[in-house]
């Protein structure tokens, strides 16, 4: 019932028919995390955050491999405020997973290194993350707040706006009091 809620939040951020059908049918659906399929990379310099595997939530951003990998690793340092401002408040494991195609594996793995990012990376090289999950290949998708059971609870990227942050500062206040 409150996941409903939650989609509804999402669903004044898509204007296109088609995308409604889409997120009715991903609402409430079991993400499939196969993290021992890739890499996980941690930063040289990182911070203290709350990613006890006993996290209410989850967060996961995904960038795959038809995205500007170079844009997007440029702009991953702005996460460090969001992931500090939504675990002064709430239990979130964050994890972002990204999926290069192989020519472009070394230069994110150097652009994360040259990054202000201060927490750890997935690196999916096999694309395993997408071939569990299908609904990826829509790039709307790509940004999923979860329970602690990988139920989707929530579409939307919080860099994307001041709005879009609030709106999933929202959605974690609604799930949060549920509980």
């Amino acid at each position: 019932m409150f996941s409903i809620l939650i989609f509804l939040f999402s669903l004044l951020s898509y204007r296109r028919l088609s995308l409604i059908d889409e997120i009715q049918q991903i609402a409430n659906s079991r993400v499939i995390l196969p993290l021992s399929e890739m890499e996980h990379i941690k930063p040289r310099n990182s911070i203290d955050s709350y990613n006890s595997s006993d996290s209410s939530f989850i967060f996961v951003a995904y960038y795959d491999s038809l995205e500007c990998l170079s844009c997007r690793m440029s702009q991953i340092g702005k996460w460090n405020s969001v992931i500090q401002k939504v675990n002064n408040k709430f239990e979130v494991k964050f994890y972002f997973i990204i999926s290069p195609t192989l020519d472009k594996y070394s230069k994110t793995i150097e652009a994360y290194s040259n990054s202000r990012f201060l927490h750890d990376i997935y690196l999916d090289k096999n694309h395993a993350f997408e071939r569990e999950n299908p609904f990826l290949k829509n790039p709307y998708f790509h940004f999923l707040l979860m329970n602690s059971d990988n139920r989707v609870l929530y579409l939307g990227n919080p860099l994307s706006s001041e709005e879009s942050e609030q709106k999933l500062l929202s959605a974690l206040q609604i799930m949060d009091l549920s509980k």
